[in-house]
């Protein structure tokens, strides 16, 4: 049986030839033997014949082209022209379609052909119909979903410059932050705050609580959460102590209601320039239709059917599709390139030609001539633009630098997503420990359980081993008898004050959830069967249970003593000097075994000699801070570190936001007032720091870039 993803993820990967190839042979068993498939590829003519109960011929279109409605009014003409009596036509395409009926009912009205569409949606809910459409999959589409087993699958050698440049601006602007340098996150912090109170106004007493300016920004820009939650309560309290040159604060705080809003001079200067921003856009229609009708002149277009308006907005639509593709390399064009010979065509066409199939619906030579219209008045503004022109352009890049540093950007979610499945992590018993403590948590509050579940389920192949596995289930015997021996008996009497004095954490998470579990002995029934705890059988049942949770592979202990047979010497050298500074004999040998694992690892695998752009792919995934001391030379013996804190995986992988996610920001930023209010507020020097370090990166050959992708995403892993 063909499961639904696997449908999704093949039509999403095959190309025009195979889709059209499977679509002939699946409509096949769908419509029967009155079908007819055409031979060849007719781009524009039909791709296959039906005789329906009626004798009636339904012409078969098969593509994989994103302009539907344009698409089949092409077919629809090409085949009128060559005296086809069309009537009736099916059109099969790979992609989701939107408002079919409202497509359908369009076309019946201005050619009077009946049109029927399937689309993605279809096809895979007919994916099991029979038997042929099964084999139409095995033949046509399987073999796009290759990539899924290929372990070692390379996509950034296929990334363009500019999406490894903007990996690369990223990850030095994230490891800047990680030293201590926290003006970019305070910049974006302080400029969503006074956007989400731009509404308030103590002379109307419109007022909003904390939580409400937190909740009005993650609604508005979802992806901000990951980036203001640790530093919004402290920005709101400095912006509170700030004047302004008017002697106001910069945000008024009323301790009693424990309310806060803007003061009237700031909602003034936001009401005016709103006002500004809606003249700067009618500003920017007049001056793109100047220049439109200009460019009719010059490239001799015939003016009788142009919507010089709908063009104008098509071009402010482009220009914020150029951003959210190609921003960084947009951005550097403009602050950095004053030479028109060094032309931006190259990066935009593509970008221009879809959006004009799309916002204008039109084809051939006519979409031919506006295409060379609107990239030449691009590559004009971009140049020699005029004031209005530079100053919208300028609002929109500084709304983007606000998004690039909130992981706003494709190439960076598409390089962390294929990051994730080339991970391989060995899990610390301290990162488990705290995920069974949290098992009687509310779900929003099991920060570790999603942690591991997230990443499991995005491709990071977790690895439990037995070292490990031994020190959790020592651990849950350790705890087992600090209960019995200091708890039991004055369980019913201890308050929260003598809770958070427990030494273990398991103890801790059993009695703070003590009201739901009910007993001690049922909170380790959740993990393996309490009785037996401290016999050999729980010892495997907790293995059991952890690995079909959390989706963990297995490594014993005999097989990792294997693969680190020739470092005994550097394992004993290490283990000792942890033993010094007061680590557990048997935890030393542990950590000890685990580290050297990491390092053979990366040698049997070649990643150190394997320049990915990706970094190493091995790690061990803790918290653990003690042992690092001790093992400084050996980091630099192996050209780098061994860890990986969850921070890690939980900022850039567990909720690292998605594609859509991503899109929907954009949406709801780019567009004039939320564009402009943001872009007022955030500090210039983002925006310029952003661009520049693009620039720079920009004149090294790619090759370089991503050795040193490579060196960074390492040193953001490890630090």
């Amino acid at each position: 049986m063909i499961t639904e993803d696997m449908m999704k993820i093949a039509l999403e990967k095959t190309d025009g030839f195979m889709f059209e190839s499977f679509a002939q042979e699946f409509m096949a068993s769908i419509l029967g033997s009155n079908f007819r498939p055409a031979g060849g590829i007719h781009d524009g003519g039909r791709d296959g014949l039906f005789e329906d109960e009626n004798k009636d011929s339904i012409y078969i279109q098969i593509s994989i082209q994103q302009t539907i409605e344009t698409k089949i009014k092409s077919t629809i003409q090409r085949l009128k022209s060559q005296g086809k009596n069309i009537k009736k036509l099916f059109y099969i395409t790979s992609i989701d379609v939107s408002k079919v009926d409202d497509i359908e009912d369009k076309i019946k009205e201005e050619f009077d052909v009946l049109i029927n569409i399937k689309d993605r949606k279809y096809i895979i809910s007919h994916r099991n119909h029979s038997q042929q459409t099964m084999f139409a999959f095995e033949n046509y589409l399987k073999k796009s979903l290759d990539f899924l087993g290929d372990i070692k699958n390379n996509k950034i050698a296929n990334t363009s410059l500019d999406g490894i440049s903007s990996i690369y601006v990223f990850l030095e602007q994230e490891l800047e932050n990680k030293k201590g340098d926290d003006s970019l996150t305070n910049a974006v912090t302080d400029t969503l705050i006074i956007w989400a109170l731009e509404n308030t106004s103590h002379e109307n007493k419109i007022y909003m609580k904390k939580k409400e300016v937190f909740d009005y920004i993650i609604k508005n820009i979802p992806i901000a959460k990951t980036i203001i939650k640790g530093c919004f309560e402290k920005r709101l309290e400095y912006l509170c102590s700030q004047r302004l040159n008017s002697g106001q604060k910069e945000i008024q705080y009323f301790k009693n209601d424990d309310v806060y809003c803007l003061p009237y001079s700031t909602r003034q200067k936001i009401m005016n320039d709103n006002l500004e921003d809606e003249k700067l856009y009618f500003d920017m229609i007049d001056s793109l239709i100047i220049r439109i009708k200009q460019k009719i002149l010059d490239l001799n277009i015939s003016n009788n059917n142009i919507d010089l308006k709908k063009i104008a907005e098509t071009i402010i639509f482009i220009l914020q599709e150029i951003y959210k593709k190609k921003g960084l390399e947009f951005s550097s064009y403009l602050k950095f390139n004053t030479d028109e010979d060094n032309d931006i065509s190259w990066f935009i066409e593509d970008i221009i030609s879809l959006s004009i199939s799309n916002k204008l619906e039109i084809t051939g030579e006519f979409k031919t001539k506006i295409t060379s219209l609107v990239l030449s008045i691009i590559r004009n503004i971009a140049y020699s633009g005029n004031a209005e022109e530079k100053k919208y352009l300028n609002k929109i890049s500084r709304t983007f630098a606000l998004l690039f540093s909130l992981k706003a950007d494709i190439n960076i979610f598409q390089y962390f997503q294929q990051l994730s499945s080339k991970l391989k992590v060995y899990v610390g018993s301290d990162i488990l420990v705290r995920a069974l403590s949290e098992e009687f948590l509310h779900k929003d509050n099991k920060d570790t359980i999603n942690m591991l579940k997230i990443i499991s389920s995005s491709g990071v192949k977790i690895i439990l081993t037995e070292l490990t596995l031994n020190e959790v289930w020592t651990n849950m015997k350790n705890s087992d008898y600090e209960y019995l021996n200091h708890v039991k008996n004055q369980e019913e009497y201890m308050k929260e004050d003598k809770i958070k004095d427990i030494q273990k954490i398991l103890v801790r998470a059993y009695l703070y959830n003590k009201n739901e579990i009910k007993s001690w002995s049922n909170f380790i029934n959740s993990f393996c069967t309490y009785k037996n705890l401290h016999n050999d059988s729980a010892k495997q049942e907790l293995e059991n249970y952890l690995k079909l949770e959390y989706n963990f592979s297995f490594i014993s202990e005999k097989s990792i003593d294997i693969v680190i047979s020739d470092e005994k010497e550097s394992i004993t050298k290490i283990k000792d000097e942890a033993i010094k500074i007061g680590i557990d004999e048997t935890l030393s040998n542990n950590k000890s075994k685990l580290i050297h694992m990491v390092y053979s690892q990366r040698v049997k695998d070649k990643e150190q000699g394997n320049t990915t752009g990706f970094g190493y792919q091995t790690w061990w995934l803790t918290d653990e801070k003690k042992i690092f001391g001790v093992t400084r030379e050996l980091i630099k013996k192996n050209n780098g570190h061994y860890a990986m804190k969850p921070e890690f995986l939980l900022n850039y992988i567990a909720i690292m936001p998605s594609k859509n996610n991503i899109l929907d920001t954009y949406e709801s930023a780019f567009p004039n007032i939320l564009s402009s209010s943001i872009s007022e507020r955030l500090k210039s020097d983002i925006e310029e720091k952003t661009t520049k370090r693009f620039e720079d990166i920009h004149k090294y050959k790619k090759s370089r870039i991503q050795v040193m992708v490579d060196t960074k995403v390492n040193h953001l892993i490890g630090n």
